[in-house]
């Protein structure tokens, strides 16, 4: 018998939202950028100038909240079921501006100077003037876009629900190569040594060449590979639908470990100092050596893990459907924080500071402090 938490997972599949929770960011100085999961390699660790503003607050909008925010220009980006991207001011919660549009917006932002870039499941990647949310660019994908994009220079990369891996020029509004896939896309993309790599929900994970779209090499699985990889000393991590967390080398795609997790993953791991956390659909939290796989920990959450852990200060943040974040010593995994929302939370947490930025389906964006 199907239970109720295997029941959500294959909901969240058939709605397509999930690459999006996979999501986090960073900002850097100017030319300012702020991407899912804090950088092109998803690594999900974080840091953020001091010059940015910081508060505590909640702000609160009318659909609920999956995809994971972003800060750059004094400001957080996130969006919302209620076809709204929003930009909130970091000291004190008030909305700067917000830009409508046909779709849900659950893909997570990515931000180059004055410009944010977001993707929606109305099929199109729209540029939004950061400072005023004036619409500079907009192009019109072939499918819904759930997954986040990487900028890479001038090109943004990112999949969609059209099966297809697209590379789209930001100066000349033009698609450079597009990549046809298995199945549909929600894994965002990850980029390192000019090759992009990225799941989909037909069981593969791909290597692609960031000039061309080449297949450089492609890696099968059991199951799909919802959550984002992420590269760290010459290997990609990633988790599968077939309860396994695996381990290959960047170039050739050998596969170098496997471990088998309690349930389905479709988190996207963090790195830091040789570890990797991830979490899974029995509410499991694990930290594994990168080099062997060995498990250092586990934690075990209320209800599942969807979202991806971020890492701070010898922290790993991250929430589960029960609607409760958590913060987990790296090194012991003994719980320092624990704080409750509304509504399960599938957005993934970012850290600017000391303050927590993240979303829930209670509709709410939150702003606090651990």
């Amino acid at each position: 018998m199907k239970t109720e938490r295997g029941a959500r997972m294959n909901s969240l599949r058939w709605v397509g939202v999930v690459g999006v929770l996979l999501l986090t960011a960073c900002a850097a100085r100017a030319p300012e950028m702020a991407m899912f999961r804090g950088n092109a390699a998803h690594t999900g660790v974080f840091s953020v100038p001091a010059d940015q503003p910081q508060g505590t607050w909640e702000f609160k909008t009318d659909g609920r909240i999956l995809s994971s925010p972003v800060i750059a220009d004094g400001a957080l980006f996130v969006g919302s079921t209620d076809n709204h991207l929003y930009a909130i001011e970091l000291a004190d919660g008030r909305e700067r501006w917000r830009f409508e549009t046909q779709g849900s917006v659950v893909s997570s932002p990515v931000v180059k100077g004055h410009t944010v870039y977001v993707g929606g499941l109305d099929n199109r990647i729209y540029g939004l003037d950061t400072r005023t949310g004036e619409k500079r660019f907009e192009f019109r994908s072939g499918g819904g876009i759930v997954s986040s994009p990487a900028l890479v220079g001038t090109t943004l990369y990112y999949g969609g629900q059209d099966r297809k891996v697209h590379a789209l020029d930001l100066e000349t509004g033009t698609l450079r190569w597009s990549f046809a896939a298995g199945g549909e896309i929600w894994s965002s993309p990850v980029v390192a040594d000019g090759v992009l790599y990225i799941g989909d929900s037909w069981r593969r994970l791909y290597a692609l060449d960031i000039e061309n779209g080449e297949l450089v090499w492609e890696f099968n699985v059991q199951g799909e590979v919802i959550g984002s990889p992420a590269v760290a000393d010459g290997m990609v991590f990633f988790g599968s639908a077939d309860t396994y967390v695996y381990a290959l080398d960047a170039q050739s795609g050998v596969e170098r470990w496997r471990v088998q997790t309690a349930g389905e993953v479709a988190s996207s791991p963090a790195i830091q100092d040789g570890l990797l956390y991830i979490g899974d659909e029995s509410g499991l939290l694990y930290a594994l050596d990168t080099a062997t796989g060995d498990e250092r920990w586990r934690f075990q959450a209320s209800d599942t893990i969807f979202t991806s852990p971020a890492i701070a200060d010898g922290v790993v943040y991250f929430g589960d459907w029960d609607g409760v974040m958590y913060g987990v010593d790296a090194h012991t995994g003994e719980e320092r924080w624990r704080f409750r929302t509304y509504g399960e939370i599938w957005s993934s947490p970012i850290v600017a500071r000391d303050v927590l930025y993240f979303g829930s389906f209670d509709r709410r964006v939150y702003a606090v402090r651990p």
